[in-house]
């Protein structure tokens, strides 16, 4: 019985790391496709003010998809390691 809260834990665990990691991949690839966009508005001379637009919108969404992802890395593990805990006092 406790094997089968255990499996149902470690497998809760894992289905929010998958679904957190997809979450951080497709951030990360908006954010690499504004920045090739902003790559291409380089070439423009009128476009420049645009262009840096572009690069600092990428460069803020990184930032927060990384800031994210390592705060939910932390609070998932915390609640792993806290609901593991008390079913070794049960």
């Amino acid at each position: 019985m406790a094997q089968d809260k255990d499996f149902d834990l470690v497998k809760h665990f894992m289905f929010h790391l998958v679904t957190g990691g997809v979450m951080f991949l497709m951030a990360g690839a908006v954010s690499a496709g504004l920045e090739l966009f902003a790559d291409y508005l380089d070439e423009f001379r009128k476009l420049w003010l645009l262009a840096i637009v572009f690069h600092l919108v990428a460069i803020v969404i990184l930032a927060l998809d990384v800031g994210s992802l390592l705060f939910f890395l932390m609070i998932r593990t915390y609640r792993f390691v806290r609901d593991t805990w008390s079913m070794k006092d049960e």
